[in-house]
């Protein structure tokens, strides 16, 4: 695998959630793995994996956020490995890029994240107001 160097720079062009949903991949064998996102936007996800999924790979995308479910295609973007902390056992970040949204579930998932943004600002403001908690 080449040497990837890294800037550290931000390039993604969406807010994320940090919010734990539950998702369904479907890879193009048929095979269904489900797990919880660990961060989300309108251009895609973040979830942790046992599977090593192929960079490039195609995959169908079910996410249950709230009482809807919103159903894309997506496109595996980035896949690495994690240090095992408490198991001997591997795991994978795994970025996977959406397409062909429909518009419901883009605003779906425009609402989710705004109100995840909104939370999280209160917390802050909260803690930055009353130190002492």
């Amino acid at each position: 695998m080449p040497d990837i160097k890294r800037d550290n720079v931000d390039r993604r062009r969406f807010i994320r959630a940090v919010f734990p949903y539950t998702i369904h991949l479907q890879t193009p064998d048929g095979e269904t793995i489900s797990s919880y996102t660990e961060d989300l936007s309108v251009g895609g996800v973040k979830v942790v994996i046992r599977e090593q999924l192929s960079i490039g790979s195609n995959v169908r995308v079910s996410i249950f956020v709230r009482d809807d479910e919103v159903k894309c295609l997506g496109k595996v973007a980035r896949v690495e490995k994690k240090a095992p902390i408490f198991v001997n056992v591997d795991f994978f970040d795994t970025g996977i890029a959406f397409s062909g949204l429909t518009n419901r579930d883009e605003l779906v998932l425009t609402i989710c994240v705004q109100e995840m943004e909104r939370r999280r600002a209160r917390v802050l403001n909260e803690r930055q107001n009353n130190p002492e908690n």
